[in-house]
């Protein structure tokens, strides 16, 4: 990724001299406190990766007379995606930001429209994306009758889907402007879970249910800025997210930095560590051009949640309401694998088998625990039992799609944000390996490889 600029500000004003030119920085008024300048990056090495905002594009009682070139087709719904919500902007009128006067929200073109429909046994959508309430000047998108039933389980094929950049009007810190967005419409399946009793499920037809279609624009705003600590820069990347800003820290140069949807995330409030010492993010603005930072003077604890830190020895009850501790599990084993997951998660249940093949193949050196984070217990214990998975396991009631529910506290203690997440500890309970899906679970596995291939190979060298 190229940066073009870089903008660093530290508690004195200072010029750097590097061959890449940099902004001067600004003088901050709190001994220790730092102001970090954001830039918009919207860069496609980022909108490429998997992480972002899937926004359902939601459906209108009626159609706007205003709106023009409607096609024809089989069946056809007209929707509308918001990126700039009403209450973000009833809470810039309430705090005096923005004159309602002289921005009216029914002035405002708060997000685009969008059609979703079906001819010629394809399912088909236009993005207003120039927003001028016609369609006939957009590009159409058309997806074969089964592509919203492959997406799911086939992640990859969302690159095939072409970005287009929308325009829409958004606060800029003064007031209402223009603003760009490079957006992808995705076909969904309906999900009808989550609006219909299970009643209501049965009496709908199941061709009805396996075709009805839907549409979501998948999109990413995220910005970046550099901060110098020490002799050291971090680069500061701000994901947004439905439920806040997420900020992760990448030490190194900024112009060989690679983004990883695994990274670290933290929210505002949040406290991390770099190079030894503590910092918190204390605020953001609305516009996202500034990140406010303050250094703490605290001492460092005992534990953490990263790779290399050292685990806390927590206490838990398991499934069958034993008391245990962290470190039984390591009495007579050398590893212990930590495992987020739920019956609610997909990809957490796709992964039982190799889960399974683990525990069947490296049991001799490694225990695994199991935490399940879900509304009941009854369907856990249904779906260990149907699983074989003869293992600990550790059930923490609660929601995990509830963003604003408060957390478990093993799962805020480890800062579980993704699901399935795998932690393996050693018999010093230091973090050795911590990462999500697949890919998290691989590296464990190679892991386990290695001891595997070690063991063999110091017991060859005693026979011998």
């Amino acid at each position: 990724m190229k940066h073009q600029t870089l903008f660093i500000v530290l508690m004195i004003l200072s010029v750097f001299s590097c061959q890449k030119k940099e902004t001067l920085a600004e003088t901050t008024s709190e001994v220790n406190s730092y102001r970090v300048q954001l830039k918009e990056n919207q860069a496609e090495n980022v909108l490429n990766q998997k992480f972002g905002i899937s926004m359902r594009a939601g459906w209108l009682d009626f159609v706007p007379s205003f709106l023009t070139d409607i096609p024809k087709a089989d069946t056809l719904s007209i929707r509308f995606t918001s990126f700039l919500h009403q209450r973000k902007l009833n809470k810039l009128y309430k705090d005096g930001l923005l004159d309602s006067m002289e921005y009216p929200s029914n002035r405002i073109k708060k997000g685009v429209y969008v059609i979703n429909g079906y001819r010629d046994n394809k399912q088909f959508v236009i993005i207003d994306a120039n927003n001028n309430f016609s369609f006939k000047d957009d590009t159409v998108f058309n997806y074969d009758i089964n592509f919203k039933h492959r997406l799911p389980k086939n992640v990859n094929l969302r690159d095939s889907i072409s970005y287009i950049t929308v325009t829409y009007d958004d606060f800029d810190g003064k007031g209402i402007s223009k603003k760009k967005l490079k957006v992808k419409p995705l076909p969904k399946k309906i999900s009808y879970h989550e609006f219909l009793t299970e009643d209501q499920l049965k009496k709908i037809n199941k061709k009805q249910l396996n075709d009805i279609f839907d549409v979501r624009l998948f999109y990413q705003q995220d910005w970046e800025g550099v901060l110098a600590l020490e002799n050291r820069k971090y680069v500061i990347h701000v994901l947004e997210g439905l439920i806040g800003p997420r900020v992760s820290f990448y030490e190194g140069d900024p112009t060989t930095i690679v983004y990883n949807s695994d990274h670290r995330k933290y929210r505002i409030k949040d406290t991390l560590k770099l190079n030894g010492q503590f910092y918190r993010i204390d605020s953001i603005t609305m516009v996202k051009d500034e990140l406010f930072i303050r250094k703490l003077d605290i001492q460092a604890p005992q534990w953490g949640f990263l790779k290399g830190e050292k685990s806390v020895d927590f206490k838990f009850q398991n499934i069958l309401e034993k008391e245990r501790k962290m470190s039984d599990l390591l009495q007579d084993k050398e590893y212990v694998l930590v495992d987020f997951w739920g019956t609610w998660c997909a990809p957490c249940k796709a992964l039982t088998p190799d889960l399974q093949q683990i525990h069947k193949n490296y049991g001799d050196f490694l225990n695994i625990v199991s935490l399940a984070y879900d509304k009941e217990k009854e369907p856990v214990l249904d779906y260990i039992n149907k699983n074989n998975m003869d293992w600990e396991h550790i059930f923490l009631q609660g929601n995990a799609k509830n963003g604003k529910e408060k957390k478990p506290k093993l799962i805020k203690n480890f800062a579980i944000e993704a699901y399935p997440t795998f932690i393996l500890i050693d018999k010093n309970l230091r973090i050795i390996s911590r990462g999500v899906g697949k890919k998290g679970l691989q590296k464990v596995l190679e892991i386990c490889t290695a001891v595997r291939a070690n063991k063999e190979y110091q017991k060859k060298k005693a026979n011998n």
